[in-house]
């Protein structure tokens, strides 16, 4: 009986003192939301303008999210990091590299901001602002004004050009 009791003590002394030590710790976390089920995050970078082939991707991506349904009938969620400009290539190079101009999500990409915007409507997209642009607009623009063949692409005709494949100071 008394190795019980001592047991018991020494358990509740613990506890006690763990909390004491902890307090700052329960006290902040106390109403936090805790999940009993393991739950997917899906995040997926750089939305915004983008071709054809774009808007084909956003919106096979978000019909598939509102096919997975929660045992409560609610759609999967994507958290997506938008970008919302890209340089004018075709403006810069008309003012003779003196002036950065940019195409704007909302005016020059209509079909892949009606996407974003109808997967926010529907609840199955959650836009996080990744940035304004994806580069340095004025040091693309300055590049461009030099001749640099790493930003040739940008002031061609060939529609939109993929950014990942400027350096990493771009």
């Amino acid at each position: 009986m008394i190795l019980q009791v001592s047991i018991v003590v020494w358990w509740v002394l613990c506890s006690a003192t763990h909390f004491v030590w902890k307090y700052s710790l329960f006290a902040k976390t106390w109403r936090e939301l805790y999940l009993e089920e393991a739950v997917v995050v899906v995040e997926s970078d750089d939305w915004g303008p983008g071709d054809e082939m774009h808007v084909m991707w956003l919106k096979g991506l978000l019909e598939n999210f509102s096919s997975i349904k929660d045992s409560t009938g609610r759609s999967a969620v994507l958290t997506a990091d938008v970008v919302l400009v890209v340089p004018d290539g075709k403006a810069i190079k008309e003012t003779g590299y003196s002036q950065y101009q940019r195409k704007l999500l909302c005016d020059s990409f209509p079909e892949i901001f009606d996407q974003l915007k109808k997967g926010i409507k529907d609840g199955i997209l959650v836009p996080q602002l990744h940035g304004l642009e994806h580069l340095n607009g004025y040091g693309v623009t300055n590049l461009g004004k030099s001749n640099d063949t790493r930003v040739n692409e940008i002031y061609t005709d060939v529609g939109l050009w993929d950014w990942e494949t400027l350096d990493s100071p771009l």
